[in-house]
């Protein structure tokens, strides 16, 4: 009986050394298969390829993870330090707006620091231009309209391949109206490169409707609404971590008896009268003045007072004609230069190369 069970327990033996030995036969197999594969890998040319292309990659992920780390740091700091302390005019500003959720801070701080380390990074890689932006009623919309005819058409061809015009007009619109859009209208965490070089507002024509209408918006309220929108935009960082420069429109005049026509057309009392909107012309001026904004006078510009000099710069009475539309965009130029000198379509790098610098052989342009 024992040499039974020795002999079982010496073939089990057997067995399991027979298994073992075809076990490390496969393995070795295995191991000769996969050296063969790296030889035909390393002579096909890639393989030292592959291996360093891996590394790149590692190092890529790696420098990505630091600089967003290093991005949200200084985005810190920069709140901490950089930002300047608001002005009076906008505190008071400030305190028109809707109020935002708190937690839309802690969102443009994340938005920020990612952005910083990728969307800032690649935005100029991948053509994003500069943007003016045009902010205002009717006389904004319009400003499109004809041929070749509106001021904000002229700006289009004149920052042609350097800068995007944005139209945002609101026809009807007052100053209260278009300040409580702004939060939406303009994100606090937008992207930087969504943020304007310089910010045209232009402002006033509706506010300076008489009582009668639901778009009177008194004098003092007007300037209240103007500071508003002004200490908004212009706290918006863009990509260099500068601010948007404003530039103000005053209301242009009215000419009343044209304007009266229009309104009797449509079964309405005539709602607008000249003297009454030179004064929000005057409080456009002021809040310039006290916020430290260039402003162009329009009111003066198409004619004031004098009726025979305002009639060929306005159309309908009240919206601007083609000869008045030139004059605004002219003027706006001008007040460019003169403020921002920086910001003229010459000292703005023009996107793309000329067609005459491109070889038939190119493979790649860069649109930076």
């Amino acid at each position: 009986m024992k040499k039974k069970i020795d002999g079982i327990r010496g073939g089990i033996a057997a067995l399991e050394r027979e298994a073992l030995r075809e076990e490390k036969e496969v393995v070795r197999e295995k191991s000769r298969s996969m050296r063969r594969k790296f030889k035909k890998v390393t002579k096909a040319g890639w393989g030292r390829g592959a291996i360093s292309g891996r590394r790149q990659e590692l190092t890529f992920l790696g420098g990505m993870t630091i600089g967003i780390g290093l991005a949200t740091i200084f985005q810190i700091m920069f709140l901490l330090t950089a930002s300047r302390a608001p002005t009076a005019d906008e505190d008071t500003a400030a305190a028109a707006l809707p109020r935002q959720p708190r937690s839309s801070s802690l969102r443009s701080l994340i938005s920020f620091a990612f952005s910083s380390s990728y969307s800032r990074g690649s935005s100029t890689s991948t053509g994003k231009r500069p943007k003016l932006l045009l902010f205002g009623d009717s006389l904004t919309q319009r400003g499109f309209e004809g041929p070749g005819q509106g001021w904000a058409a002229g700006l289009a061809h004149t920052y042609g391949r350097r800068a995007d015009v944005v139209n945002r007009g609101f026809s009807g619109y007052t100053s209260k109206w278009c300040a409580l859009m702004l939060p939406t209208l303009f994100p606090a965490d937008d992207p930087a490169w969504e943020v304007p070089l310089l910010a045209v507002v232009f402002l006033g024509a509706n506010d300076a409707a008489l009582p009668t209408r639901e778009q009177h918006v008194t004098v003092h309220e007007y300037q209240q609404y103007l500071r508003c929108i002004v200490a908004y935009l212009r706290n918006r960082r863009r990509l260099d971590g500068k601010g948007t420069q404003i530039l103000l429109l005053t209301p242009p005049p009215v000419d009343e008896d044209r304007w009266e026509a229009h309104c009797l057309a449509r079964g309405r009392e005539l709602d607008r009268k000249n003297e009454v909107t030179r004064l929000y012309a005057q409080a456009c001026l002021g809040v310039g003045k006290t916020m430290d904004v260039p402003v162009v006078d329009v009111w003066t510009l198409l004619g004031g007072a004098d009726l025979t000099e305002v009639a060929p710069n306005l159309g309908d009475g009240l919206h601007l004609s083609p000869q008045g539309n030139l004059l605004v965009c002219e003027a706006v130029l001008r007040a460019i230069e003169e403020y921002y000198p920086d910001l003229v379509p010459s000292q703005l790098p023009m996107q793309a190369p000329e067609h005459f610098e491109i070889k038939s052989s190119t493979t790649s342009i860069d649109v930076a």
